[in-house]
């Protein structure tokens, strides 16, 4: 007859050992050599005027004004190579807009310069305000 029920519901892990975790999906994205940690992933779903029904994704990195330079710097090029190898692995797959929330105008006018820098990817790349998140998204549609 096998097992007693109990017996057959536990899943049996070496002492040592524990169960395998699940990652969030939006923490970590390997690609290559590389590893993309993105602040947050979402996905929003509107319904037009018109009553079309549209889904956007998002990477959403949280700016707190402290990181200045080579630190946020790099986070551009890190979306922009994630884009490349993912547009090579999936051509006809949407790739998520990357949505930059500063705390407050003169940031957002720093990060939108960043943004600006990069003319052949600047449509992956959004800039808003924190103290309204929603309306960033949104727009970034």
């Amino acid at each position: 007859m096998g097992r007693p029920p109990e017996e057959r519901l536990i899943r049996r892990y070496p002492p040592t050992t524990r169960p395998p975790r699940r990652r969030p999906r939006h923490r970590l994205r390997t690609f290559g050599q590389r590893t993309l940690k993105p602040d947050a992933f979402t996905q929003i779903g509107i319904v037009t005027a018109d009553g079309r029904r549209r889904k956007g994704s998002f990477f959403i990195e949280v700016d707190r004004a402290n990181q200045y330079g080579a630190k946020i710097e790099t986070k551009l090029p890190q979306y922009v190579a994630y884009y490349q190898h993912d547009r090579l692995a999936q051509p006809d797959r949407a790739f998520p807009r990357v949505v930059f929330l500063a705390p407050s105008e003169q940031r957002a006018g720093y990060l939108n310069r960043l943004v600006q820098g990069r003319p052949e990817v600047r449509q992956l790349f959004s800039v808003g305000l924190l103290e309204d998140p929603i309306a960033t998204l949104l727009r970034s549609y």
